[in-house]
């Protein structure tokens, strides 16, 4: 136990000699619980708190097996669900695909905040797919043209990347997110708010 100077319990760390694990408690000035680590909850380690900061990363991902022998995996890419293979991806490929996932996390210097997987399961894989939050993406204008922010995204019929989607009845299920950054010509990378629609 350790003790600030007014006498409030603020640490606690436990070492159990018995069956248990570790277990850590930290405590506000007022001396309340505020964040438990503890090494063994029902086989599982757990940390809970009120508030949880991340600061090295903005999108939530999940960690998936992604298929590609055509194309390389990178980072931005629009993935969808391999109908060969369940719980694994595909680089999207064909306009407007409603079996759209993600994209690959860590494009343009922007890391996943949170990634999540069950080692040892269907529920886990090697790249990192943002699900949730922002995120850059592989961006084409040559279709759908420029992109401005706002703008709902989709797939296209280049590998992994993403157009504008302005067909409204086809992009019902196929959109990815929306545009926060504009690409005018080309391709390029478009910084998403991934929203699976």
């Amino acid at each position: 136990m350790m003790y600030n100077t007014s006498g409030v319990q603020t640490l606690q760390i436990d070492s159990d000699s018995t069956t248990a694990g570790g277990y850590i408690q930290l405590y506000d000035s007022a001396g309340h619980a505020t964040i438990t680590l503890d090494g063994e909850t029902g086989g599982d380690g757990r940390i809970t708190t009120q508030e949880l900061a991340i600061t090295g990363g903005s999108d939530l991902s999940e960690q998936f097996d992604i298929n590609a022998p055509k194309t390389p995996v990178e980072a931005g890419m629009l993935v969808s669900i391999d109908p060969q293979n369940p719980g694994k991806l595909i680089p999207s490929d064909e306009p407007y695909d409603r079996k759209v996932a993600g994209i690959v996390s860590g494009a343009g210097g922007v890391k996943p905040g949170m990634m999540m997987g069950q080692n040892g399961t269907i529920a886990n894989g090697e790249y990192p797919v943002a699900l949730s939050g922002r995120v850059y993406a592989l961006a084409d204008t040559s279709e759908g043209g420029e992109i401005k922010p706002g703008d709902l995204l989709t797939t296209s019929r280049i590998p992994g990347y993403a157009m504008k989607a302005t067909d409204a009845e086809k992009r019902s299920g196929a959109v990815i997110g929306k545009a926060m950054t504009s690409l005018k010509t080309k391709k390029g990378l478009v910084l998403v708010l991934v929203s699976l629609q």
